[in-house]
């Protein structure tokens, strides 16, 4: 007998033994209407699903700007600048022509072999244009990867802190994530030995993102050759690279990619990137991943019965974005720099605040511990930083990472000084 079955039966022997009342009677009015609900509702995986904290409070900060409160949102990965010249006028373009029916699911042929020639000439991967995928930003290309790998029972590792929809992806896959811990002393960077002990006979994926969402750092070529060398002995695991972020980096440092240093994993590594961050066209949802031909076809099957092709003006956009000389991401990354330097030093200066230096990204991801009043952890701290200093940043708890706070310096430098005043006010400096 199913639970809303009892129900109705203990509301009826109540009404039979008593006298009803006309909260019984209602109650017993509603049980069918709530059993119905109960027998169509919604599949279980749903359930376990978290929101996206850096959307959710994005769309707060928005509802309380539409209020009349002067708000800053630290809140959301979205550069400031707008997209290269020649991505604005390759969108214009297509669109005068006409170019805005379908084009193959998998992405325009062009776009595609664009791709593989950057991924050849500045990661040195060996890939074609067959072996690249165009998809409706870089977190489709994750998603639809995790998708075509992942099945019931398998086991997913993801350092913390991570990207918020690193774990609900697995989850929505049928894979269990596990997260393996990192320290702020270490950078945050993953240790091989910490790698090596979360494998089990189940793992079927490694997800490495450098630089990092939520943290800035950023893997070297020795600590990517110490990964590699545990992963190595365990052909059975696939890696999922996401670096979207590698192209903003600063203090000259340079970007490596497992794949550089280890070109035998190849043949089990997705590389994920994309336009939205390096090439500033986040709305415009243009993401690709470069890998094995078997998984990137499988991405494509998954891709061809859900999205179909990503926007058509999108990627002539994306195209002229990759191909252009004037891509405008030197300048973007001192004006990026100069900003997280702001950040460093406004935050490294308030007490029992212990802040890594980020290496590239737009991201700081101070450690507030030592810096909060005993009651208050790191969600509620960002909840009476919006609610009495109308500033957004995001909990490190929904990164993995309890005590941390992320805050996106992807905003104009007024706005970032005044919001750095008013969280050095929160915590009391």
């Amino acid at each position: 007998m199913f639970a809303k079955d009892v129900e109705v039966c203990l509301l009826a022997f109540f009404i039979d033994c008593s006298q009803p009342s006309e909260e019984s009677l209602r109650q017993l009015a509603l049980a069918p209407f709530r059993f119905h609900d109960w027998r169509m509702g919604l599949a279980r995986r749903i359930a376990a699903l978290k929101p996206s904290a850096t959307l959710t409070l994005n769309a707060r900060a928005a509802e309380m700007r539409r209020q009349g409160r002067r708000v800053i949102s630290l809140a959301v990965g979205e550069p400031d600048l707008p997209p290269p010249p020649a991505a604005i006028k390759a969108g214009h373009e297509a669109l005068a022509e006409g170019f805005t029916r379908y084009t193959p699911a998998a992405g325009i042929p062009e776009l595609r072999e664009a791709v593989a020639r950057m991924f050849r000439e500045e990661l040195g991967l060996a890939v074609a244009a067959e072996q690249v995928v165009i998809t409706a930003g870089g977190k489709q290309a994750l998603f639809n990867l995790m998708l075509a790998l992942l099945g019931e029972g398998d086991e997913v590792i993801i350092p913390a802190p991570y990207w918020v929809s690193y774990p609900e992806m697995a989850k929505l896959a049928g894979a269990r994530p596990v997260i393996v811990p990192t320290r702020a002393e270490d950078g945050f960077r993953l240790r091989p030995e910490a790698l090596d002990a979360a494998i089990t006979p189940r793992t079927r994926l490694f997800v490495l993102n450098s630089p990092s969402n939520p943290t800035g750092m950023r893997y070297t070529r020795e600590e990517l050759a110490a990964l590699a060398e545990v992963l190595r002995a365990h052909p059975s695991i696939w890696i999922a690279s996401d670096e979207i972020y590698r192209k903003i980096l600063f203090d000259g440092v340079e970007h490596v990619s497992i794949v550089q240093v280890a070109p035998d994993l190849a043949a089990r590594t997705v590389i994920v990137d994309g336009a939205s961050k390096a090439y500033r066209m986040t709305g415009l949802r243009i993401g690709f991943a470069a890998g094995p031909a078997e998984i990137i076809r499988a991405m494509i099957a998954i891709q061809g019965q859900s999205t179909s092709n990503p926007c058509s003006i999108a990627q002539r956009m994306a195209l002229a974005a990759i191909t252009s000389e004037d891509d405008g991401i030197a300048e973007m990354n001192r004006i990026f720099q100069r900003r997280r330097d702001r950040v460093v030093e406004t935050l490294g200066a308030v007490p029992g605040v212990h802040l890594p230096v980020p290496e590239g990204a737009f991201y700081a991801f101070p450690d507030l511990a030592a810096a909060l009043p005993a009651n208050e952890d790191d969600a509620r701290f960002c909840e009476r930083l919006l609610e009495e200093e109308g500033v957004a940043v995001v909990p490190g708890s929904a990164f993995g990472a309890p005590g941390c706070v992320r805050i996106s310096f992807a905003v104009a430098e007024a706005e970032l000084e005044e919001a750095l005043a008013r969280i050095v006010r929160a915590l009391g400096a």
